[in-house]
Parts: structure tokens; C-alpha cells; sequence
């Protein structure tokens, strides 16, 4: 009996061990027929989709990285995307959290559980159903045992993880209207039907149904639980959990954004761990990505640990780890952003936006639910660059373990414990072995461990060069990559500017840039971890100023005076002068030619001003268009050399020489004033205008018509014609106008006609009233 025991235990150890790693998370279906796939590096988008999820899915690979089938919780697709046979009326939602999980049966091939989820707390709960993929000529199918209730209400939260000991699955959800997690495990004997219920951390629920939304998640070593609350309250907690028990416990809450307002926006999603478990992202809508440090001690720690990677103003979907130990996030577009180094801490965990192009496809807010432990790594080795001290991090939980580093010119070839060190003597592979203990029962294992060396990254003179008139530099780069490499062989260098950004390689010749600090890293080819950096700094010489203007300007028959400082080497003019000043009364083009010594070299920089005469305006003419009450004008032309300004009656200056919209008035005075101070020039012009009409009474107003301002030099007569076109009245001097009559004899009431010729030629008509 107790051998019988031993070998159960040793098989299961064996198998565990064995299955972790492999491929069946390597295909990915999700959102509207897009999908993914891991097989290659890197990996490709796929269009033979045909799910269409608005938020959970599930995917299931065989080892081999082909896929077996997918579901969105309520339908499920074969390889050849196809409905499977009794496929269809799956009781999940594809609009819940997490609506499906696929786990494999314990010990049985090609066998599968189907786990769904009903939408915001629905009545149709937690279910299971049976893939059998010998069913259908392989293609599987849904067996008899379909929709099995195993409890209802829950949220709309599912994981999965199977224990590294003994091999058992757990899945894991969280009940309605309660506090209360629920575990049921799979073991040799199935499922087993009676869930081990943990009260830990916030009530989910019922205050609104969308209180059940938010994802739950282990961490790939199946030791911790994180659960997303997205409504009230909203938080993000973080659990340990007992493979061996199923018992989830001790929260602690590391994210909390209630706000009280279910319409408001910003509310967390998604949860993913690190693959060395060190760090955990939280998705938060219009909000941002967030990491916070899961390995410190207090819930006080963590949270105050929280690092925002990148600010989002839009809706944020779920976080997944992929097989190539990457973490992708959705959030409803034709693709899918990145953190590239969960591992690392901060910014070194390298996110990067829209990096898969699902092409004509588009992610929703879900991405495919997977057992965590798919993605469980059995040795992680760091640290492998030669004259490092090599860690290594065993994630399988054993009583004790054996190394031997294949090593022994090291003189220390062994070691104990899950995480010992070493110290390699020599560059190259290594065939590390590591023998591990459970209870009675031991297996071996190897791994190869390549050491590789850190290149030498060799000064680099710095580089010096004059400023173009931009203040920029071409820099000569030819000599830079044999310097820093300086025949050493299996290395890459890169280039980073001061902001960190990365350059082009080889570095651009020439060069455009100015003054800064460039950053070299010279890395081993097959390791790029193993490196080294130097700096060199691109000098833009900074000229002095000169206090040169573009232009200057004098009246006529002055000079000006214009000075350089004295901080210059040499001063050629191009009048021959070599003296840091020069005194000019010509007006054109002068150039002079600055040469300054520097530390590393010389510059000599060419500097082109002008000289511009400017005298007092000569006022030609000025043109009116007038005869209006409210809408006349003044055009001024003038004469001269300077810059003129104009203004009428010395008010308010403008570069224009029109004025528009003038009112009526008898007298302008115009003033052109030179902007360099060389004189005004002023000059009195007159509107022409004349009255609607007159009254003829002998009563002291009114009593005469005439043009006002006739006594303009502009006017040369005036005629007044009846209606029928016969000339009443002849008006050649300025004197006081018609007084009505025609002949002594008053003429009547009634419109008349009149023509005024100018001097200039130009005649205006108009007509008026004469009123008795």
C-alpha cells in the first residue's frame, strides 16, 4: 500500500513538472475575429478567426502550439473554425469579465473542462461543460455533460491555476452579493463538486449589478490571487492563496478610485503578474497602466509603490502574459500594446503602444482567459555575464535541492538551497544541474547556461565643431564605431541620445546636432545584458554674441557707429577695416568676417548687415474720394527714402497710407513721420460735400446753396441745371451760391441738378431740393 502511494506521488511529480512550459497558450482568439500567434518570434496576427467577444474568451492549444478550440462562453469553435458539435447554447456571456477558462482533465488526454460565467451577476452563474477532442474525427465536441450549474449568483470574475506539489487544478471564482471566494479543485477523481468558500476582502455587490465587472487573476506560480472590484467599491486587492487547501486569504487593498459615482469614467479593468511574480499592472480606464511592487511586505508598501507607465484618456480592457513572457493589453482598437520587460521595474518595464497590428481586426476590452500556471517558467537564471555573480531562482516549490554548476575550475562547483549563486570562472555554456527533493521522491534536471563576456566599451574623443546659423553643427562620426569597438569581435554597439533616445546605427555622417552628451553601449551579440558604456560629448562652440542687427538705418547725411565686442579674434569688414568697430554713412550690403580661437579648433562665422538712408517725406498728393457724409477716404502718396508712417490730424499712426471710412469734415490734417526719426511732413486737405437741400425765405438759414469747401483749390465750377437740363445757374467763384432765383424770378419748389468740375478734371453730379 505504501509503494503503491510512492509511485503516485512520483508519477504526478514527474508530470506536473513536465507539463509546464509548453504551448497551449501559443494560439489567441478574442474581440471582433482577431487572433494571435506565439509560434513565432515574433509573433504574427491571424485573420481565420471567427469569434466576435466583447469581453471574455477562452483559447486552448495542444503542445504543439496548434490550436484545439475556442469559445466566447456561449459558442465554441473548432480548429477548422467551425461551430463543434453540440457547440452552441453555452450558458457564459461574451460580454462578462472573464466568460470561459478551458482546464485540462487531471491525467486523461485530450479531454477538457469548460468553465462559463453569466453576465452582471445573471442567473445562469458559474457552469461547466466537457470538450472531448476524440470526438468528431478529432475535432471534438461538447459530450452530454453540458451547463452543469455549480453556483448561482457570481460575479463575473474566473481563474485557473494548477498546484506545482501535486499536480491538482483549481478554478477559482468569487460568489454575488458577498465576500466569499469559491474553490473547486480537479484531482484523479475529476471535479470535485464541493467548493472550498474563503470570506476574504470586499463584498462584490449588490448595490449595482455592474459591481460584478473586474478580472481575477493568479500569478503563475498559483501562490497569489489579484481581483479587480470595477464598481463600487473600486478597488484592486491583492490575496495569498493554498494550493493544497484551496483556502484564499490575507487582503490587502493596493488600488482604491471609488468615487461614489457609477457614471464617472476612470474605474480599474484588467490585472496581470509579472512572470517572476515580483510585479503586478493594473488597467485603469481614462486613467493610465499602472505597476506596483508586490514583493514588499505591507499593503501600505505596495500601494504606495504604484508607478503610472502610460496616461490613458480612453477605455482600457485586460492585461494578459503571454508565452514569450510578455504582457499584452486591449483597449478596442486594431491592435495591441505592450509591456515588453514585466520583470523590471518602472520604465525599464518598457511599454509600448500598438505594437501587434491585428490588421483588418479589432480587439474589444477581453483578451483570452488562460490557467496561469501555462505560462510558469520552471528556472529562472539572471545575472549571466561573465564575472557576475549568476542567480538562480527555482519557481518549483521543493524540500531541497542539489546544484552542480559544471564548473569546477571555479572552485566552488556545488551548491544548495532554491536560489544559490555562482561565480563562472570562464566564458561559455554550461550544463547546470539541479536535483530536487519532494518528500521521498527525487528527479534531475539540466539546463544550459551560456556565460558570455562584457565587451570593453573604449573612450571616445569628444567631438568639436562651429555653429551653422541655426546654432547646429555637422559632425564628423566616420572614426567613432572603430574606437568604441576597437577590435573586438561578437559585440553590437547603440547609440542614445541625452534624452535616452535611441540613435541611429551606425550614428548618421555627418552628424547634425547640438551640443550634448551621446551615450555608447557595446554588448556582447549573444548576450545583450552583458554591456558596457562609455560617453562622448558632441561640443556646438558657442559663438559670442555680436549685438549685430540686420539692418540699420540714418538720415541723410548722417553716420552711425557700429561696434562688435571685443571677445573675437580678428574683425575683417568688407570695406578693409579690421578694427572691432566702424563708423558707415553709405547706404548698402556690408559683410564682416568674425574668427574666434577655441580649445579645440578655430570658427570663423560671416555676418551680412544693411545700411538704409532715410530722410523726411515729400507729400505728392493726396487723393480723396469724398461726397459722402460717413464713407469718405484719403489715399497719401509721398516720396522719399525712409520708413513713413501716416496719421491724420497726428493721431494714431499706421504703415498703411489709406484711410477709409472717413466722416464727413471740413479740414484733415495729414502727417507722414519718417520711423527713424528724420522728420513729419504735414499738409491740410479738405472733403467736398453738399446739402440735401434749401430754403430760400429770406429768414437767415438755409437761405442759399453752394458745395461746402468751394473755397478748395480743387473746385473749379458749379453748374445747376432744372429737371428738363437747362442751366439755372452758373457758380465760378467761391462766393456765396444760388439764392433760388433765375432771371429775378423765384423759381418754384421742386429738385434740381448740379455738375462741379475740378481742377483735376474729374466731375461729380448730384441733386438737391430747393423747399419754399
Amino acid at each position: 500500500m505504501i509503494m503503491k502511494k510512492l509511485l503516485t506521488i512520483s508519477f504526478l511529480f514527474i508530470w506536473v513538472l513536465s507539463s509546464f512550459g509548453q504551448k497551449e497558450a501559443n494560439i489567441w482568439y478574442f474581440g471582433d475575429e482577431a487572433g494571435i500567434d506565439f509560434n513565432v518570434d515574433p509573433p504574427i496576427a491571424l485573420d481565420n478567426g471567427v469569434l466576435s467577444s466583447v469581453e471574455g474568451c477562452a483559447s486552448i492549444s495542444n503542445s504543439n502550439g496548434n490550436i484545439l478550440f475556442y469559445t466566447d462562453g456561449q459558442e465554441v469553435y473548432n480548429r477548422n473554425h467551425q461551430l463543434m458539435s453540440n457547440g452552441g447554447g453555452l450558458l457564459g456571456d461574451n460580454s462578462s469579465t472573464s466568460s470561459a477558462i478551458i482546464v485540462p482533465f487531471k491525467g486523461v488526454a485530450n479531454k477538457y473542462y469548460l468553465f462559463t460565467t453569466d453576465g452582471v451577476a445573471g442567473p445562469d452563474g458559474l457552469r461547466y461543460s466537457i470538450v472531448d477532442m476524440n470526438l468528431d474525427n478529432g475535432l471534438g465536441a461538447i459530450t452530454n455533460e453540458k451547463n452543469i450549474l455549480l453556483h448561482t449568483p457570481v460575479s463575473e470574475k474566473l481563474t485557473a491555476t494548477r498546484s506545482i506539489i501535486d499536480g491538482n487544478y483549481w478554478i477559482l471564482s468569487h460568489k454575488w452579493d458577498s465576500n466569499e471566494f469559491i474553490a473547486y479543485k480537479i484531482d484523479d477523481n475529476g471535479l470535485n463538486l464541493n467548493p472550498v468558500i474563503s470570506g476574504a476582502g470586499v463584498q462584490v455587490g449588490p448595490t449595482i449589478t455592474n459591481s460584478a465587472i473586474g478580472v481575477i487573476k493568479f500569478s503563475a506560480y498559483g501562490d497569489q490571487v489579484a481581483m479587480v472590484n470595477s464598481y463600487e467599491p473600486e478597488v484592486v486587492q491583492l490575496f495569498d492563496f493554498d494550493s493544497q487547501t484551496g483556502l484564499v486569504s490575507n487582503p490587502k487593498t493596493i488600488l482604491n478610485t471609488t468615487n461614489g459615482n457609477e457614471q464617472e469614467n476612470v474605474h480599474p479593468y484588467g490585472v496581470e503578474f509579472s512572470p517572476n511574480g515580483k510585479f503586478l499592472y493594473v488597467s485603469v480606464s481614462f486613467d493610465g497602466l499602472y505597476q506596483f511592487d508586490i514583493s514588499l511586505n505591507s499593503e501600505t508598501a505596495i500601494s504606495n509603490s504604484a508607478i503610472k507607465l502610460k496616461d490613458f484618456s480612453s477605455l482600457l480592457g485586460t492585461l494578459q502574459l503571454a508565452p514569450n513572457n510578455k504582457i499584452y493589453l486591449t483597449r478596442v482598437k486594431y491592435s495591441l500594446d505592450v509591456i515588453n520587460q514585466p520583470n523590471e521595474a518602472g520604465i525599464l518595464a518598457n511599454f509600448e503602444s500598438n505594437v501587434i497590428n491585428l490588421g483588418n481586426n479589432t480587439a474589444k476590452l477581453g483578451l483570452p482567459t488562460f490557467m496561469q500556471t501555462f505560462f510558469l517558467k520552471d528556472l529562472i537564471i539572471e545575472n549571466t555575464c561573465l564575472g557576475d555573480v549568476t542567480q538562480f531562482i527555482l519557481e518549483n516549490n521543493f524540500d531541497s535541492v542539489i546544484w552542480n554548476f559544471d564548473d569546477p575550475n571555479s572552485g566552488n562547483n556545488t551548491a544548495t538551497g532554491e536560489n544559490p549563486t555562482h561565480v563562472f570562472s570562464a566564458p561559455g555554456t554550461y550544463q547546470v544541474t539541479y536535483q530536487g527533493t519532494i518528500g521521498n521522491q527525487v528527479q534531475n534536471f539540466t539546463k544550459d547556461v551560456l556565460i558570455s563576456e562584457t565587451p570593453i566599451a573604449y573612450p571616445v574623443s569628444n567631438l568639436a565643431e562651429c555653429p551653422n546659423q541655426e546654432g547646429e553643427a555637422l559632425f564628423d562620426t566616420s572614426n567613432i564605431m572603430s574606437q568604441i569597438i576597437n577590435n573586438q569581435q561578437n559585440v553590437v554597439v547603440d547609440f542614445f541620445d541625452e534624452n535616452g533616445n535611441l540613435l541611429n546605427v551606425p550614428l548618421s555622417n555627418p552628424l547634425p546636432s547640438t551640443t550634448q552628451t551621446i551615450t555608447a553601449r557595446i554588448s556582447n551579440v549573444n548576450n545583450n545584458e552583458c554591456f558596457n558604456e562609455t560617453t562622448f560629448d558632441l561640443i556646438v562652440y558657442n559663438f559670442p554674441d555680436t549685438n549685430l542687427e540686420e539692418i540699420y538705418s540714418i538720415c541723410n547725411g548722417e553716420s552711425v557707429e557700429i561696434s562688435i565686442p571685443e571677445n573675437f579674434d580678428s574683425y575683417n569688414w568688407s570695406t578693409g577695416n579690421t578694427s572691432n568697430s566702424i563708423t558707415l554713412n553709405e547706404p548698402g550690403i556690408y559683410t564682416v568676417t568674425l574668427i574666434k580661437q577655441f580649445e579645440l579648433g578655430v570658427c570663423e562665422k560671416i555676418y551680412t548687415l544693411e545700411l538704409r538712408t532715410s530722410e523726411i517725406a515729400t507729400i505728392k498728393n493726396i487723393e480723396t474720394i469724398d461726397w459722402s457724409e460717413e464713407n469718405n477716404s484719403l489715399i497719401i502718396h509721398v516720396e522719399g527714402s525712409g520708413d513713413y508712417i501716416y496719421s491724420l490730424d497726428n493721431i494714431n499712426y499706421q504703415s498703411n497710407n489709406s484711410f477709409h471710412s472717413l466722416p464727413y469734415k471740413k479740414e484733415y490734417k495729414v502727417y507722414v513721420k519718417d520711423k527713424n526719426g528724420c522728420g513729419i511732413a504735414s499738409e491740410d486737405v479738405s472733403l467736398l460735400y453738399y446739402p440735401k437741400f434749401f430754403t430760400p425765405n429770406n429768414d437767415g438759414f438755409n437761405d442759399r446753396w453752394n458745395i461746402y469747401n468751394f473755397k478748395s483749390q480743387r473746385v473749379k465750377r458749379i453748374v445747376i441745371y432744372d429737371r428738363y437740363g437747362k442751366i439755372i445757374y452758373n457758380i465760378t467763384l467761391p462766393n456765396r451760391g444760388w439764392d433760388g432765383n433765375y432771371n429775378g424770378k423765384r423759381m418754384p419748389s421742386n429738385d434740381y441738378w448740379f455738375s462741379v468740375e475740378l481742377h483735376s478734371g474729374k466731375t461729380y453730379k448730384g441733386n438737391f431740393t430747393l423747399k419754399r
